[in-house]
Order: structure tokens, then C-alpha cells, then sequence
């Protein structure tokens, strides 16, 4: 598994970002050490107490992941950081000087294809507060859009009839912004 890690602070990546996520039913990245450890004891108690065999097994493979708290990664990735501190590890980078923010790959894999159907260019994105913005717009994008492909059935098309030209006039105002 690669883990960057400066100290106490970690990052996840790529499948490795995704696998944590999936092992542990969290919606969030850990930041520490303390948070990763702790998401995966959580993990490893719910498979235990689940009694099958492939809970016990399952629990153990998740038990061997766990870091060290004694700062060495193990065999595990770490990266020093000079200007740029982790603030969402598996997202972006934020230089700390100028507040600019750097998509990593799995920043761009979540992100870049849902904000483009939204019309937004992710590259455009310089800030937190950028990001933020998008990802709103983009849910709302999505959302308008997702209820337009549900009337394209006949008998939801009727029901929400009165809805449905204020709902494209959204989606594209939504778009052209």
C-alpha cells in the first residue's frame, strides 16, 4: 500500500485511497496516523463480531495494514513536503504560501469528468474555495439532469409535467454560468 507520510501526517492515493475507503465504510481520507489506525480497528471489530470465517479473515488482512506510530513508515512510501501540505491527501495539494491548489491523479479520476458535463474546466480551478463552488455546481448539474432523464419516462413525464421546462431552463443556465 502507498502511503505518503511526513511525520504523524499521511496521504493515500490512487487504489490505495479507494481501498480505504471501500474496507473501512468511511466517505473521508484519514490525515494521521491516529485516524487511519482508528478507522481500521473500527473495521477490524465489525468483521469479528460478524463470526464467519471470512470475517476473521478479512479482519486480519485489515489488522496487517495498520502503521506504526513510532514515525517509520515501514516499507511503506514517505514524502517530505517543503511548501505543499496535504489537506485532502487523496484530491489535491495546497501550496501554503499562495493558497493554490494541485489535483492529484485521484482528484482529477473523481472530479474532471463530472465537472466538464457541468461546464466547468477543472484546470480553471485554482482555490479551495474554487473547488468548493464547483463541486456544488456540479451537483446541482447533476441532479437536474438526473431528474430530466427519469421523465423521459412516460408516466413520471406526466406526473411532473409542470416541472419539466423550469427544470431545463436550470440545467442550462446552470451550464452557460
Amino acid at each position: 500500500m502507498a502511503i505518503l507520510r511526513a511525520g504523524d501526517k499521511i496521504g493515500l492515493t490512487g487504489d490505495d485511497a479507494r481501498l480505504f475507503l471501500m474496507e473501512t465504510w468511511r466517505t473521508t481520507l484519514p490525515t494521521t496516523v491516529t485516524e487511519y489506525n482508528q478507522a481500521l480497528e473500527e473495521a477490524v471489530s465489525e468483521w469479528r463480531a460478524e463470526g464467519s470465517p471470512e470475517g476473521r479473515l478479512l479482519s486480519n488482512l485489515l489488522q496487517g495494514q495498520m502503521l506504526s506510530d513510532d514515525g517509520n513508515p515501514d516499507d511503506r512510501e514517505s514524502l517530505t513536503t517543503s511548501q505543499e501540505t496535504a489537506t485532502e491527501p487523496a484530491l489535491y495539494f495546497r501550496d501554503q504560501n499562495s493558497g493554490r491548489i494541485k489535483f492529484t491523479n485521484l482528484g482529477l479520476e473523481q472530479y474532471q469528468e463530472d465537472f466538464k458535463q457541468a461546464g466547468i474546466e477543472i484546470e480553471a480551478i485554482q482555490t479551495e474555495e474554487d473547488f468548493e463552488r464547483a463541486r456544488l455546481e456540479s451537483v446541482r448539474y447533476s441532479s437536474i439532469a438526473l431528474m430530466l432523464k427519469l421523465l423521459d419516462y412516460p408516466a413520471l413525464n406526466e406526473a411532473f409535467k409542470p416541472f419539466v421546462s423550469s427544470l431545463k431552463a436550470q440545467l442550462k443556465q446552470t451550464k452557460d454560468q
